[in-house]
């Protein structure tokens, strides 16, 4: 290496004044005597000729001895030995820059991975009967780290893989391959009971470790291990609260797994059960012998109790479809195990299930994380790009990889880019754990997707949990959910509105109600008075409940609406259905305000809004979510052919100047942040919002008809205004005339088109032809005015090229409008 530095100096530097010989040598201008001329090869003397064709004698006043100046040309040198001189710099240069890079090669990739590389270990089950648990957050893992190098922000990461397949033993093995690797942190693993097993190795390392499903209470004994989801004792309460307050039950059998994961929701369980008046039987197994045994236990009861389930979902899963086998109707409740769509392909096989889709899960409750229905912004934003990058939709342990990993991508560019911090592996594990036991208040937490991202004393993460039922294999949101509320009210504590789930910890009812909504039509959009009538169905079905919190879900608002025949208390039907929610629907026929914008006419898109709210209700109390249901009907051979799936065939039949392209309805948010002149109230942003829904429908205007009507004149008469310009000199009258009447005719058009959409207080795209056309007639005067006052001077040349240059200039301009204008076609 050093050899290869040292002959890479001396060829630059041969380089160097070899180039500058050469520059010197061919480039100077020399001025020398005459008589060094004849010593100078590769120059020769170049005296100027008199004009008779003889040199000129040299004049008397030189003085004797003194040489004569004359001014030297460069001789042209033969292309061979230019071409030699230049292959041979060239060669210079060339091998002392590749010898300076191979000399410093080595160093320069040391250091580019050190500044721009770090190595995240992945430990999850991605093989074998597992690998449901650990290909979902392994997918969103991908997603983070795709999305954090892309950004360019900091060092890129790189990831590297252990597939633990869900064994403690394979798990703890690789955890010691892991420590002996390059990885600065571990996301995963993905179950309790490997994190139990692999906690200590990497806590003897000082390194962290971010389980993306585990939720054992005992996992963060672990000095290392950060639990980035709710805890077993937190989920074991909310089963024994949701059992009485909501379900109204109040005996249970409870099937336990002999393990962490199973012994920690119990404890919550049994936590809770004696202070709601909740009689549950346990019955704890460790195989699949003793399980069978305990559901036949079960199903002899007279009637069987409700069953709640503290395993995992494969032992779940069996239990459920023995229990259900034997008669057991329900409700079944479970962990986060069964809160996710992929539970029901554990059951799928079954012939009950083939025959009856939900034979098994329709009375089946889980808990989450988070359930898309009634997810977030953020989260819905996060579930389209994983959609589009993997093809399938996210659950909630997708989420959690990605939330795991953008924490991870978080401490790495905190911490191992510091330079403080020294570049050697255990100084900088130890740094990234220091920095993630920095996160240890809500003031100081980082944004999730699932919630902000700070740890309590037994490094948790404080984590709202949503729980889900399934209904005919779907799963979904179920209709009252348990939230959180972290500074109560005494007053609504009082009243019973906000109870207590612990010592310590409180939490009141929401209600979710599934909004639906099918557009009839849309009869008439007037763009210039920004208004529009529709004619839609909406529906609302949820759950009936004597809650004091409850507010009436049916009372909505429209911010748009101007008139209509809406009613909340007369829907146009009203039933329960069988699993007891109440269904109302509506049929509306009104008048809604437009937000329009016609700066780009004619070819402009416009956005019309139907939206509604509850003004009566915090989004704490009623969430509107989708209904997952709204889509089957509009599944129809119609809405295979392109129609929309929300709307009517014909919805838009009516409006012959426009195209709709777009419709679909999303759930909104109204949200005051501000206090209200209230000081007791703080930071309320997120309890003063207001939860809605809303359709949207896109039109785009039929640009091809707009200019029919208001382009089409225009181009004719600047036609016949163009043929005016080939009229004899002498009718200069006429010309004139077909000016004016061409001016008078665009001033109507602009009138009516201006007419027709109302006042603007800005200009509208087609103004600009409009500008143009007047332009074209100012100059069309001008050159019939200035031609014949040229004629009458007898200047009629310069009429001639007046006219011929009015004509040319007219075309141009007409082909160039007319080509622009076809392009915005």
């Amino acid at each position: 290496m050093d050899l290869l530095l040292i002959t890479g100096v001396l060829a630059l530097v041969c380089g160097v004044v070899f180039g500058g010989f050469l520059a010197r040598r061919f480039g100077l201008r020399l001025r020398r005597s005459r008589a060094n001329v004849a010593v100078l090869p590769l120059f020769t003397a170049k005296a100027k000729p008199a004009r008779s064709g003889r040199l000129p004698a040299q004049r008397a006043t030189n003085p004797v001895g003194r040489p004569t100046s004359t001014r030297l040309r460069l001789k042209r040198p033969s292309r061979r030995l230019m071409l030699g001189l230049l292959v041979a710099l060239l060669a210079l240069v060339v091998i002392g820059g590749g010898s300076l890079f191979s000399a410093n090669s080595a160093k320069i990739q040391t250091l580019v991975q050190s500044e721009t590389s770090i190595t995240l270990a992945v430990q999850l089950p991605v093989s074998g009967e597992a690998a449901q648990s650990g290909l979902p957050p392994a997918e969103g893992i991908q997603l983070a780290i795709e999305e954090a190098n892309a950004s360019g922000t900091g060092p890129p990461f790189k990831l590297t893989t252990y597939d633990d397949q869900g064994s403690d033993e394979l798990a703890r093995g690789l955890a010691e391959q892991i420590v002996a690797s390059p990885a600065a942190l571990v996301l995963g693993p993905a179950f309790s009971t490997t994190a139990l097993a692999t906690g200590p190795v990497y806590a003897k390392a000082d390194m962290a470790s971010l389980p993306t499903n585990a939720t054992s209470d005992k996992i963060t004994v672990s000095q290392t291990t950060f639990r980035v989801l709710f805890k077993n004792s937190d989920e074991g309460e909310l089963l024994a609260n949701y059992l009485v307050r909501v379900l109204g039950q109040k005996r249970a059998a409870v099937f336990v797994v002999d393990t962490a994961y199973g012994q920690t929701l119990r404890e919550g369980f049994e936590r809770a059960a004696p202070a709601l008046g909740l009689q549950a039987d346990y019955y704890v197994f460790t195989d699949e012998t003793q399980a069978d045994q305990m559901a036949r236990q079960v199903a002899q009861a007279a009637p069987p109790p409700p069953v709640v389930l503290l395993t995992l979902d494969r032992q779940g899963a069996r239990l459920l479809v023995a229990l259900r086998k034997l008669g057991v109707a329900g409700p079944f409740l479970g962990g986060d195990s069964f809160g996710k769509a992929g539970f029901n392909e554990l059951v799928k096989s079954q012939p009950e299930e083939q025959s009856q889709p939900g034979f098994f899960t329709d009375t089946l409750y889980g808990l989450t994380p988070m359930i898309l229905d009634s997810a977030n912004a953020a989260i819905l934003a996060f579930a389209e790009r994983f959609r589009v990058r993997f093809g399938h939709d996210p659950d909630w342990s997708a989420v959690a990889g990605y939330d795991a990993a953008t924490l991870a991508v978080a401490a790495a560019r905190a911490t191992l880019t510091d330079p403080t911090v020294s570049h050697d592996l255990p100084t900088q594990r130890a740094a990234v754990a220091t920095y993630l036991r920095s996160l240890n208040h809500p003031d100081k937490a980082l944004p999730g997707l699932l919630g902000p991202f700070w740890f309590d004393e037994s490094r948790g993460r404080p984590l709202a949990i949503r729980i889900g039922r399934f209904h005919q294999g779907r799963f979904a949101s179920a209709p009252i959910q348990i939230v959180a509320v972290p500074a109560p009210d005494p007053a609504e504590m009082s009243s019973g509105v906000v109870f207590e789930l612990s010592p310590g910890r409180y939490a009141r009812m929401q209600q979710l109600v599934f909004a639906g909504v099918y557009l009839n039509a849309i009869p008439q959009a007037d763009m210039a008075r920004s208004r529009f009538t529709a004619d839609f169905y909406l529906w609302l079905r949820f759950a009936q409940t004597a809650d004091p919190g409850s507010v009436n879900p049916t009372s909505l608002y429209f911010p748009a609406l101007l008139s209509s025949n809406f009613a909340p208390d007369q829907p146009l039907e009203q039933r329960v259905l069988e699993d007891g929610t109440a269904y109302r629907l509506w049929r509306i026929q009104g008048e809604f305000r437009a937000e329009v914008d016609l700066r780009r006419f004619p070819f402009d898109h416009q956005r019309l809004a139907l939206s509604f709210f509850n003004p009566n209700a915090t989004a704490e109390q009623v969430v509107y979510v989708l209904d997952p249901q709204a889509g089957v009907a509009a599944a129809t051979p119609a809405a295979a052919e392109g129609q929309l799936a929300i709307t009517a065939p014909d919805a838009f039949r009516t409006l012959s100047e426009w195209t709709a392209f777009s419709a679909n309805a999303q759930r909104e948010h109204l949200r005051i942040n501000s206090t209200l002149g209230d000081p007791a109230r703080g930071d309320l942003g997120t309890q003063l919002a207001r939860s809605g829904v809303v359709l949207t429908v896109e039109l785009e205007r039929r640009t091809l008809d707009a200019f029919t009507n208001t382009v089409l004149p225009l181009l004719i008469m600047s036609l016949v205004l163009f043929g005016s310009l080939f009229l004899p000199s002498s009718f200069v009258q006429m010309k004139v005339l077909s000016a004016l009447t061409a001016a008078l005719g665009g001033i109507m058009a602009l009138m009516a088109l201006t007419s027709q959409l109302g006042v603007l207080g800005y200009t509208i795209e087609i103004g600009k032809l409009f500008y143009v056309f007047f332009g074209l007639v100012l100059l069309c005067l001008f050159a019939a005015l200035s031609s014949q006052w040229l004629r009458s001077a007898h200047r009629v040349l310069l009429a001639v090229w007046v006219e011929l240059t009015t004509r040319l200039i007219f075309s141009l301009t007409l082909v160039a409008t007319v080509i622009l204008t076809a392009q915005l076609l």
